[in-house]
């Protein structure tokens, strides 16, 4: 099935950032969907500020997490989080944008 050909505009990527937030934290199959969907729709299609609000935003739920609850997330699962999947593709997203500048 062939994906969707989707406008990007500033709502929409304001909505995929809410969209992320939403999901940061969330033990329910929420970031796998909400990861899925942006890895294989957004592929070098999305502004360098909604990808560093991203990569931002990611980071500080992996942070807050590993700092406030240590006990309730074992490392090697954590380590393995859909979250922080998509905080590597944002990062390999921006690398990709820098490389061509």
């Amino acid at each position: 099935m062939k994906p969707p050909t989707i406008p990007i505009t500033n709502d929409l990527e304001t909505i995929l950032i809410c969209a992320v937030r939403y999901a940061c934290g969330r033990n329910t199959y929420m970031p796998g969907l909400v990861q899925d969907y942006i890895m294989s729709t957004f592929g070098g299609k999305l502004s360098e500020n909604t990808l560093r609000c991203m990569q931002r935003d990611i980071t500080e739920q992996i942070d807050m997490t590993r700092r406030f609850m240590p006990d309730l997330i074992s490392p090697s699962l954590f380590e393995h989080d859909l979250m922080f999947q998509l905080r590597n593709w944002v990062d390999m997203e921006l690398a990709a944008k820098e490389a061509k500048v």
